[in-house]
This record gives structure tokens, sequence and C-alpha cells, in this order.
């Protein structure tokens, strides 16, 4: 699936913005507040969503992630690849 999308954090800090990527939707290499807000997504939707810490990097500090992050993602699904 093609999609384009920002990550940010919850006081608004982006830690990744206007990216359009090509993900395969269930991947186990993705976090897992990433897979579980992709799931039923359609062509043309968009959807926001926040993951708390525990479905995404947990006390793992990360370049421009901290410890225990919550992390808001903004997506939209532009293209099923087949």
């Amino acid at each position: 699936m093609r999609l384009q999308f920002d990550i940010q954090l919850n006081r608004g800090d982006f830690v990744a913005k206007d990216r359009d990527e090509i993900l395969t939707v269930g991947a186990r290499h993705l976090i897992a507040g990433f897979r579980y807000g992709l799931e039923g997504m359609r062509v043309g939707g968009m959807r926001q969503f926040r993951a708390s810490p525990h479905l995404c990097y947990r006390d793992e500090e990360l370049q421009g992630i901290p410890k225990n992050a919550v992390l808001v993602f903004n997506i939209k699904s532009v293209e099923l690849m087949g």
C-alpha cells in the first residue's frame, strides 16, 4: 500500500513529515501502533490516531523520539499495490 503520512510527538514536534512510502500492511518490521492503525484502511482513506508507548518504542530513545513517547500518526492511503 502506498501511503503519505506525518508522525508527530504528542507535544507537536514532527518526527517524520510529508513521507510517501510503499509499505506492506501487517509487516512485522512496523511498530505495532502503526500496524494497528492501518488495519481496515481503504484507498483514499485518511486517518489520524495516537499510539501509546507500549505500542511504539517503550523506553527506547531514538533519534528525535524520547523515551515513552506517545506518537500521533496522520495517514492517507494513496494506492493499493499488487
